[in-house]
């Protein structure tokens, strides 16, 4: 019994990863931090294989001549969507960074998922690096 539920956990978690497939580009339609429509916008390029049991899945955010890259994983049968920034900024000389990688590190946390959609979808956390205790929702739609 608890192998079937194991298997039907991560099959439910595989069939939400596949939705945001290598080559596939998502524009954010908006984030908003504490109330605050921010203007770091931009498009998520996923840009490694969707492949949940062997590796990481990885995106690239950009925004104009700016990008990031960051891994991300849908968890608990595809409610929790984890973002965490792809380098810690304490190993890399900052000079070499941008400010979207800044945005990306202190965007980095544990989102519930609120929707998932085929072309739409939407993250809520209270959980990330810079905004613990504020509210901070991200919304996709597929290009």
């Amino acid at each position: 019994m608890l192998l079937g539920l194991t298997i039907l956990s991560c099959n439910k978690e595989k069939s939400y990863a596949k939705k945001l497939m290598k080559g596939e580009v998502w524009a954010i339609q908006s984030l908003t931090i504490g109330g605050a429509e921010s203007e770091i916008i931009g498009d998520w390029e996923v840009i490694q294989d969707v492949s949940i049991y062997d590796t990481v899945p990885t995106i690239q955010w950009r925004l104009a001549d700016y990008d990031a890259l960051f891994d991300w994983q849908f968890q608990e049968k595809g409610k929790v969507f984890n973002l965490k920034y792809h380098l810690l900024c304490e190993e890399i000389d900052a000079d070499e960074l941008d400010t979207l990688d800044f945005v990306v590190f202190d965007l980095s946390g544990k989102y519930d998922v609120e929707q998932h959609r085929r072309s739409k979808m939407m993250f809520s956390s209270e959980e990330t690096n810079a905004f613990s205790g504020q509210l901070v929702e991200i919304a996709i739609e597929k290009k």
